[in-house]
């Protein structure tokens, strides 16, 4: 199911631009459903969502800045409710990305 912001998206470019075209952000929707079923399998597979900044799934996704993208988002209120709500289903969810003694490029806390 994909997840369509009526309102600004988590796209890095669209706040310097104002708008995405339509093929942008059926593009970005895309992004974000893919970052969702890699997030989810992810989850399933750790038992957290604590992804490495430079996590790359099997399939070439580059999980971790895509989680600390979204991360980011929320912190700075451009994360669509729908996309946050999408997010915090996922179990073991967090958005504190140091939840496991991990940071963002997956080095362990002191």
């Amino acid at each position: 199911m994909a997840v369509h912001p009526d309102g600004a998206g988590s796209h890095r470019w669209e706040g310097a631009v104002g708008h995405l075209s339509p093929a942008d952000r059926q593009a970005e929707a895309d992004e974000f459903d893919q970052g969702m079923a890699a997030v989810t399998a992810y989850a399933r597979r750790h038992g957290d969502t604590a992804v490495p900044g430079g996590h790359v799934d099997d399939a070439g996704f580059r999980l971790g800045v895509w989680v600390a993208d979204q991360r980011l988002a929320h912190l700075e209120s451009r994360l669509a409710d729908a996309r946050r709500e999408a997010l915090e289903r996922v179990a073991a969810w967090s958005w504190t990305p140091t939840s496991t003694g991990r940071d963002e490029l997956g080095r362990f806390g002191t």
